[in-house]
């Protein structure tokens, strides 16, 4: 948090919650997370903010509700749009279905929380963020179980929960498994 004043902060997102009645929003120097209500008129246009927040990692500035200073009431980028870059896509014509099915996990598997994962229009591969590790591993769209991973890994972030996970022997950087 960089600014003082309770009505209005600079925040700079870890992740970004689905509970039954908001999305949660943990941040980077604040124990309690805030929050967005989805019965909030502009929950949508605010997760769609939060979202690219995290997509390219950068802050937002956020007015709170004056009556629960952990609530969001509006966000916007500290950036303009026309700013935000976009990741390399490690995508490859050779990466297909059977690559994957012929690749094998890498033996050391590790323990941790999914913190965000980011899809970019037009790339076959999913970029996660780890709590821990401070690079991006990646995940391809022709991954045998791309489904099953995929819920895994929204689960972890939504429930905070460590998950086991293994990348690939030859492929260091893309995640062959994601499990409880």
């Amino acid at each position: 948090m960089t600014n003082t004043d309770r009505a209005s902060l600079e925040l700079f997102p870890l992740t970004l919650r689905n509970a039954v009645d908001r999305y949660v929003m943990p941040v980077a120097d604040s124990i309690t997370p805030y929050h967005v209500l989805k019965s909030d008129p502009k929950a949508r246009e605010m997760k769609h903010v939060l979202c690219m927040a995290l997509d390219h990692g950068v802050a937002v500035v956020a007015a709170l509700d004056p009556q629960d200073p952990k609530r969001l009431r509006a966000v916007r980028l500290t950036v303009s749009v026309d700013q935000l870059k976009t990741l390399p896509c490690p995508d490859e014509p050779r990466l297909t279905r059977e690559f994957w099915m012929s690749q094998r996990p890498a033996e050391t598997e590790k323990m941790e929380a999914v913190s965000w994962i980011i899809h970019q229009p037009g790339c076959e591969v999913y970029h996660v963020r780890f709590t821990y590790s401070a690079a991006l591993y990646h995940l391809h769209q022709e991954h045998p179980d791309i489904d099953g991973i995929l819920k895994r890994a929204w689960t972890s972030i939504d429930l905070a929960r460590e998950v086991r996970w293994a990348t690939y022997e030859k492929s260091l950087s893309f995640i062959a498994t994601i499990e409880f």
